[in-house]
């Protein structure tokens, strides 16, 4: 029985121990862990050992895997990487939201490359690694959802108090009283009566 120990795998003498009692049992002389390889680890980043019982095939060598992913410089995860951890190696992928470009995650702008991410009233704001729908001006909700503000109940009009508010859908209009004149926002009270004037038109 062969057993290989690849790069960024741990041999632990303790755990090969138990390996052996376990599956080889501590009886019979064939039964014995010998190490067949003197090559240098680091060079061929595999150290191979055999049993002498060879017909035994029933068990796997404990030979546990080393996270990488455990290590923080094993993936930039400021980047949008995310590790991965795979047998005797590991991966990195970007989240969900980014993409790869050169050997890097970008953000990835769902305002601007997917059709009606955000429906009705809803306007999109991207965010990193993600999208957000807020409701547009003269309207409240949570971005999916957006009814309209009535700013003359509200009191957010700004209409001059000389002024009537009439709400519209998404907005509002601010109307001066009859005897003023101004935008609505501002009113001026307008004079009323006439002026005496003499021969020559001048007011007296």
């Amino acid at each position: 029985m062969m057993f290989l120990c690849r790069m960024s795998f741990r041999l632990l003498s303790v755990l090969l121990m138990l390996f052996v009692t376990e599956a080889l049992g501590t009886e019979g002389e064939n039964e014995v862990l010998k190490h067949s390889d003197t090559q240098d680890a680091t060079e061929q980043n595999e150290v191979t050992f055999t049993t002498g019982n060879l017909s035994d095939t029933s068990h796997k060598p404990l030979l546990p895997d080393i996270d990488e992913c455990n290590f923080e410089e094993s993936c930039r995860r400021e980047l949008g990487n995310v590790c991965v951890n795979t047998e005797g190696s590991y991966t990195c992928v970007c989240q969900a939201g980014f993409r790869e470009d050169r050997a890097a995650c970008v953000d990835v702008d769902e305002c601007v490359e997917e059709q009606r991410v955000c429906v009705g009233r809803g306007e999109c704001e991207n965010t990193l690694g993600s999208y957000r729908c807020v409701c547009q001006r003269g309207y409240r909700g949570n971005g999916t959802h957006c009814t309209d503000i009535n700013e003359c109940l509200t009191g957010d009009h700004g209409c001059d108090v000389n002024a009537r508010c009439g709400n519209v859908i998404g907005s509002y209009f601010c109307q001066c009283h009859q005897g003023y004149s101004g935008d609505g926002h501002s009113c001026y009270g307008q004079c009323y009566g006439s002026m005496e004037t003499d021969d020559d038109g001048d007011a007296e």
